[in-house]
């Protein structure tokens, strides 16, 4: 009884599909893109969440970022430009309350400078002041020459960690070690 049922109901369903071809293609489509789009978003989604989980472990999920700047973006950017800028005695009075912080770690950049080397400019750069006690986090290795130390940093001598952006502007054939750089004049 079952057996027939079953045979007398397939047999329904395939005149069915032969009478609307059409219907049947196009509703198989549907599906087969309806399953496309949904493994595809799930593909996205976990590709998005690496990159995010990935970045925060650069950053080090230890750390904390303070900063007049919005991170997550969308909000206003007039009300986030309006903001104080954090100074150098408010990241000095952070750095005296916070105990339990390693390290307390100042940054200043600036957007949109020039770079002189001889007589080649350049316009663009962003320009960022960090204290010595920077190479103690997660920022990358300095490839060629070294990062600043604490003497340069205490006696606010003149040196500069370049990025790859300047090597290959100003210095693609040359070492960059011992030359000298003008930042804005």
């Amino acid at each position: 009884m079952i057996l027939a049922e079953t045979i007398e109901s397939f047999r329904i369903a395939t005149d069915a599909l032969r009478s609307n071809k059409l219907r049947a293609v196009l509703t198989m489509l549907g599906i087969v893109i309806g399953i496309a789009v949904v493994t595809l978003m799930g593909w996205a989604l976990n590709s998005l969440d690496a990159a995010w989980n990935s970045t925060i472990e650069l950053l080090g999920n230890d750390m904390l970022y303070v900063d007049k700047w919005d991170w997550a973006g969308g909000k206003n950017w007039r009300e986030t430009m309006a903001r104080k800028n954090i100074t150098i005695q408010e990241a000095e009075e952070l750095q005296r309350r916070l105990r339990s912080a390693e390290l307390v770690i100042p940054m200043a950049s600036f957007w949109g400078r020039t770079l002189v080397v001889d007589d080649q400019k350049a316009a663009g750069f962003t320009v960022t002041g960090v204290r010595a006690q920077y190479a103690q986090t997660a920022a990358g290795d300095v490839a060629d020459g070294r990062f600043l130390t604490e003497a340069e940093d205490r006696f606010h001598q003149d040196v500069v960690v370049i990025g790859y952006g300047v090597k290959k502007a100003f210095f693609a054939q040359d070492d960059p070690v011992g030359r000298e750089l003008k930042i804005g004049g």
